[in-house]
Parts: C-alpha cells; structure tokens; sequence
C-alpha cells in the first residue's frame, strides 16, 4: 500500500508514531484536499510538528 503515492517506508515515517488507520484516514483527508500528485512536505512536517508540540503541551 502506499500512501500518498509514495513508497510506504517514507509514508510511515511522515506519520511515524501513529496507527496504520490513522495514517489510512489522514492520507485520505490529504488527498482530497490537495489534488496535486506531488505532497508539499514542507506544509506536513509544520503541520505535524505543531501537532507534536501541541500534545506535548497538554501532556504537561
């Protein structure tokens, strides 16, 4: 399976931490809202960072 149409190795480590169905259901999100073949990575890494940083927050 890949995700986003890339090899399944770099696709589990964008979302590394996170169960397959998530993934599943965050590269379905992803896909309908951007058309593009091409992901712009540089938006997921922000995006996933914040959210990284957001959990951490409300750990604390």
């Amino acid at each position: 399976m890949t995700v986003l149409g890339i090899k399944p190795r770099t696709s589990y480590m964008l979302f590394k931490g996170t169960s397959m169905d998530r993934v599943k259901s965050l590269s379905k999100i992803y896909k309908e809202n951007h058309t593009r073949v091409y992901p712009n990575w540089d938006k997921i890494n922000k995006t996933m960072q914040l959210r990284k940083k957001i959990q951490y927050i409300r750990k604390e």
